[in-house]
């Protein structure tokens, strides 16, 4: 391809790099003690990953999820934390940290360095969670906005920076889990009668994308 098409990727792979350094420090840091390490079984991810089918099941037919969409996504989320001894393996490898919990683009600020802001300090139990899941929203939010290129850079970058080989085995479940709570996120905020219609259209065609995405994630 062309040079010109060249250069924008090059400098976004320097800041996806710059980001991973960041992140990669951060976690080697975080706090991974026995307390924190209890909310990476299966049992305990399962709590956060089930109750968003619950809570979306009075959405379903109304034209933004559809019910082979929610069967197929909660059908998979339920078969992958059957396979508890990996949820184990991750606990042992020491991957269950104090997280961000809430890293996606809009919490991240690329300028004379890598800003990273607005982590969950009001829930334990949305911040305690497996790095995976962590990097998992940034690169399901990287794929939503279709950069996949870079998506697929920041998690080969950080799975080498890190030494996290097992990284790749968790990331379609931790990807589809939260695609799944944007897309709830999404029916929630249109569904405030104070949210003006323009808004609400908006919130509800990416609900629909998150739900796509999400089912594409659990078919992989």
């Amino acid at each position: 391809p062309p040079r010109s098409t060249l250069f924008p990727y090059t400098t976004l792979f320097r800041s996806i790099d710059a980001l991973v350094e960041v992140l990669a420090d951060f976690y080697s840091r975080a706090d991974g003690g026995p307390e924190i390490a209890a909310f990476g079984t299966a049992a305990a991810v399962g709590i956060n990953v089930l109750e968003n089918f619950e809570q979306t099941r009075g959405f379903i037919g109304q034209g933004t999820l559809n019910q082979q969409q929610f069967d197929g996504i909660a059908g998979y989320a339920r078969r992958f934390l059957a396979r508890e001894p990996l949820f184990q393996e991750r606990i042992e490898g020491g991957y269950i940290r104090d997280c961000h919990g809430d890293l996606y683009s809009a919490n991240i600020c690329l300028a004379d360095k890598v800003y990273i802001y607005d982590c969950i300090e009001f829930n334990q139990r949305f911040r305690y969670c497996d790095v995976a899941s962590d990097v998992a929203f940034l690169a399901m939010d990287l794929d939503f906005y279709g950069l996949d290129r870079l998506s697929s850079r920041f998690i080969d970058q950080f799975s080498r920076t890190t030494n996290d080989s097992g990284l790749g085995a968790m990331l379609n479940f931790y990807k589809c889990y939260r695609a799944y709570v944007r897309g709830k996120i999404g029916l929630f905020t249109a569904g405030d009668p104070a949210v003006e219609p323009s808004l609400k259209a908006a919130c509800l065609g990416n609900a629909a994308k998150y739900f796509r995405l999400a089912e594409r994630y659990a078919s992989e």
